[in-house]
């Protein structure tokens, strides 16, 4: 198979850039890779080209200290205090007190140093050109400007749609690789590096001294929004995580939108918090706009016809049509950038695997709190015992992980206490797709974990899995004219949240006690009492079953079957009611969906 040809896409979302080496290097293919060539090129104190791009002027931090030349691209606030860096290190690890989401890129001395950020929305990826290792954004410009193939062991592995640390952010082209969340990509000459910049910082603090520092970080992200944009829209949806966005906006803002969409399940109660939300709000520069969330595209409907602006398959793609529906309106009303909620609940909900680690230094929390979790999940004494007591290395558990690989799940839910969720094989995947990722598995058994404790590694992992999700949203919203930005997911706010002590954060008796210690004295009464979350999995199932006979045209001459990845028999045959299939959540038929969607359309065959 041929490269993948994906620059209409990349142009459709302005904010990409290379970062080059400060070496004699051919351009050519990097200019050539923006259409229209690059709007932005920023120099080397040497006079060669280091970052070329089509940046927006706005998100762009330019500074020159001599020798030392630093650039932070994406949405940057004020640092608390003036600083000066001394070498390339420094702009990597102490640009950790300025508040927002965006990229640190540094140069001095022939030494070039970038960062993304923990959570990877601002993604690094990085790839070689003649010899020369190039750094970009996007992994699609790379693949691009190096003319790399698709791989095959990389779409195997989309099959799967909570992929272990290791393997989570693997490129799907041969030869581009990404830069590790809490990793910088250092190139010295024409070496490149992966040093780290940033590590969990292993929280002690008291829920009391920590959750004020956590309201002084979520309120430092949202103003580092307010202040460059005049007027804001945020979707308040009356959960824990929007509604203290909204409230603290529109207090910053010279003007905020609200956005609520109303939703199907009559279980629903969302709408009342949103109501207390709105009366907080009365007299404040705020417009409110209502939806009817039947009134939108529902999951899986105009997926097969949808631009795809993503640089790897992604769950975001199902939801891109509705999220365009309401965007337009959002626009007509001024708003120039899109709050969002996403990765409060990665940040916020407290993961009973903290426990894991917890019980060998605090015992009686530990084994008080999985009692709760238990009752609350119905998991047995012995499966409760059994997780707690499982020792197992990172290398141990993949190895293990993938030769249980295609095994049929339980059907009942037991406690997934690893170093990460178990994988859900899907059954119409192929025997070749099996052998490939099962050889990735065994190779990144020998990686280094996110932390030295499952706990740790387990809580990263679900924050860098948000978000990767989010990433995607918010390259969709760029490319649809709306930039997003998702404050619970900026460096400092998930700083903040980790360094409060395990116990105080993770509990089965109390729902994100983080945010209600933060800010209870800003939410609305009835909220902080709240301990209900509204459930999307009736637009997953429902929108399946409207539109299965759609997505069922996606095996005619499938992308994936072509590429002895799935069988389509197999896939039309399956029975998607099958507890076994829907599992946590999980559906498989999610992933592979999107990802043979992207798969065409990287192939110019789309639907």
């Amino acid at each position: 198979m041929g490269p993948a040809n994906p620059k209409g896409d990349i142009l459709a979302s302005p904010g990409s850039f290379v970062v080059l080496p400060d070496t004699e290097v051919d351009t050519t293919a990097v200019h050539k890779a923006f259409a229209d060539g690059p709007t932005t090129v920023l120099k080397h104190p040497s006079g060669r080209p280091w970052i070329v791009g089509n940046l927006i002027p706005d998100q762009l931090r330019a500074s020159d200290e001599g020798h030392l030349k630093w650039a932070l691209i994406g949405d940057a606030g004020s640092a608390p205090r003036p600083t000066r860096y001394f070498g390339c290190t420094d702009v990597m690890s102490e640009t950790l007190e300025i508040p927002g989401s965006f990229h640190a890129i540094a140069t001095q001395h022939g030494e070039v140093a970038a960062r993304g950020t923990i959570a990877g929305i601002r993604s690094l990826f990085w790839a070689e050109l003649d010899g020369t290792p190039l750094i970009s954004d996007r992994a699609d410009l790379l693949a691009e400007i190096t003319n790399a193939p698709l791989d095959d062991t990389a779409l195997a592995l989309r099959l799967i749609e909570f992929l272990p640390a290791s393997l989570q952010r693997v490129p799907p082209w041969s030869g581009v690789r990404a830069v590790p969340g809490g990793r910088y990509a250092r190139i010295d000459g024409t070496s490149m590096s992966l040093p780290e910049w940033w590590r969990h910082p292993r929280g002690r603090q008291s829920l009391t001294d920590g959750s004020a520092a956590f309201r002084d970080a979520l309120r430092d992200a949202v103003a580092a929004r307010c202040d460059k944009h005049a007027v804001l829209s945020a979707d308040l949806s009356g959960g824990m995580d929007s509604t203290p966005l909204c409230l603290m906006a529109s207090e910053q803002a010279d003007r905020l939108i609200t956005y609520t969409s109303v939703g199907i399940d009559a279980a629903d109660d969302d709408q009342r918090y949103v109501r207390e939300a709105g009366e907080l709000m009365s007299g404040r520069p705020v417009r409110s706009l209502t939806q009817n969330s039947g009134d939108l595209p529902i999951l899986f409907e105009g997926v097969t016809n949808a631009p795809v602006p993503f640089d790897e398959p992604t769950i975001s793609l199902l939801s891109q049509p509705r999220q365009r529906a309401y965007f337009p309106e959002l626009l007509r009303e001024g708003s120039r950038l899109h709050l969002t909620g996403l990765g409060g609940d990665h940040v916020l909900w407290g993961l009973p695997q903290l426990h894991h680690s917890l019980v060998t230094r605090r015992p009686f929390t530990a084994l008080r709190a999985m009692r709760g979790y238990a009752i609350l999940r119905r998991w047995s004494p012995g499966e409760s015992a059994r997780a707690l007591t499982d020792r197992r290395t990172y290398r141990r558990w993949m190895q293990d992980t993938s030769r249980d690989l295609g095994r049929a799940a339980p059907l009942r839910a037991t406690p997934e206490f690893g170093w990460s969720v178990s994988p859900k094989w899907p059954t119409w995947a192929t025997q070749r797709a099996l052998e490939l990722v099962r050889e990735a598995f065994e190779a990144a058994s020998t990686y280094e974990a996110l932390s030295d404790t499952r706990s740790e590694h387990f809580e990263l992992q679900a924050i860098m899995h948000g978000g990767q999700v989010v990433r995607a949203f918010e390259h969709a919203g760029r490319a649809a004219g709306l930039p997003c930005a998702s404050p619970y997911l900026d460096d400092r706010v998930i700083n903040a949240a980790l360094s409060v002590a395990p116990e105080d954060r993770a509990t089965p008796f109390e729902f994100k006690p983080l945010i209600k210690a933060a800010l209870g004295d800003l939410l609305p009464s009835g909220l902080r009492e709240r301990r209900t979350k509204a459930d999307g999995g009736q637009i997953s199932h429902r929108g399946r079953q409207q539109h299965w006979s759609t997505i069922e045209r996606l095996w005619n001459d499938s992308a994936l079957a072509h590429r002895n990845l799935i069988d389509p028999e197999t896939l039309s045959a399956a029975d998607f009611n099958d507890p076994r299939l829907r599992k946590s959540g999980a559906e498989p038929i999610n992933a592979t969906v999107v990802t043979e969607i992207w798969t065409r359309h990287q192939q110019g065959n789309p639907l």
